[in-house]
């Protein structure tokens, strides 16, 4: 571990010299010991972005600290917010990490988001290399299908998707939420809502699933939850032109609502403003499953075991 972690639990020693251990304290203590940290860095390190030459840009934060955040997401559920918080919230957590928050704070939520985005996709690319005699294919459709009438051997679906007596194995970030957002053009010119009511006054860029539905607008702040079905001058397939939607709510078009992932760029670079903050809504993580009755295919038992080394457990679906 990095020098960090030592002065860390130096410095939180002097200051918590009566504190109980705690489940959380055993856990990580535990999880610090058998997670083989160095070959999953090994694995993720050559896509991991190397410091500038010149020293310019943001500094890099070490691989096997990010590494650590991540699966504290995936243990307690956080988004990368809520994980930044709970990194100065808990001690257990910034020492687990190797952060001492007397000298250097924790990485911000972007950089936590951005760490994710590299590794997600790394899953499939990390696994071809360790098994190329595996071949992936990957189908994307926007509607449901039966993955054994089509051929697949497992399928990728929200919680609430999940078909009965599936085995389901947790599968990229445990906790996901929706963002709304506008063209700052836009919200100078039509107003700022507050209340997702207002968005009803609104040009409202939708999203049309299979079959026709095209899913509302669900809103939650302090117990209060809000349903919406705006109306607007866009409705888009998800697999076919979800990038037309961004693209017109960044021309100025209308208000957005889609995964807070796929618009953080945009609230970045400033060509979009989030807006309705405090009532993001937010929600489970997806899910790799597959028939839980059947003979599991050795690539698919692989991949299964590939995803449970990263700190993955399979659960079973039973529903009435």
């Amino acid at each position: 571990m990095p020098q960090q972690l030592t002065l860390t639990t130096q410095f939180d020693a002097g200051f918590e010299a009566h504190r109980k251990t705690t489940r959380r304290d055993v856990f990580l203590a535990e999880m610090d010991k058998v997670v083989p940290w160095a070959e999953l860095c090994a694995v993720i390190e050559p896509f991991y972005p190397k410091p500038r030459a010149d020293g310019g840009g943001r500094p890099t934060v070490g691989l096997e600290r990010m590494l650590r955040i991540h699966f504290l997401q995936q243990w307690y559920a956080l988004s990368d917010s809520a994980v930044e918080e709970a990194l100065y919230d808990s001690a257990a957590m910034h020492r687990f990490v190797g952060i001492d928050l007397g000298r250097e704070s924790a990485p911000d939520e972007t950089t936590v988001c951005k760490f994710r985005h590299l590794l997600l996709p790394g899953i499939v690319t990390a696994f071809l290399k360790a098994y190329p005699g595996i071949r992936v294919e990957v189908l994307v459709e926007d509607g449901f299908v039966d993955v054994l009438s089509v051929g697949c051997d497992a399928g990728i679906r929200y919680d609430e998707r999940l078909e009965q007596d599936m085995i389901a194995v947790p599968i990229g970030p445990r906790v996901e939420r929706f963002a709304t957002a506008a063209a700052p053009d836009y919200l100078d010119a039509h107003g700022r809502p507050e209340h997702p009511h207002e968005l009803l006054s609104h040009a409202c860029l939708r999203v049309q699933i299979a079959g026709g539905a095209t899913p509302t607008w669900k809103f939650e702040r302090a117990g209060e939850v809000v349903e919406l079905d705006p109306t607007g001058p866009l409705l888009v397939r998800p697999a076919a032109a979800l990038d037309l939607s961004i693209d017109a709510a960044v021309a100025g078009v209308g208000v957005i609502h889609l995964f807070e992932e796929l618009l953080r760029p945009h609230f970045e670079s400033g060509v979009l403003e989030p807006i309705l903050t405090p009532w993001r809504q937010s929600f489970s993580g997806p899910f790799l499953y597959y028939p839980g009755g059947r003979h599991v295919p050795a690539p698919l038992r692989a991949f299964v075991d590939f995803l449970k080394s990263g700190g993955v457990s399979p659960v079973a679906v039973a529903r009435d």
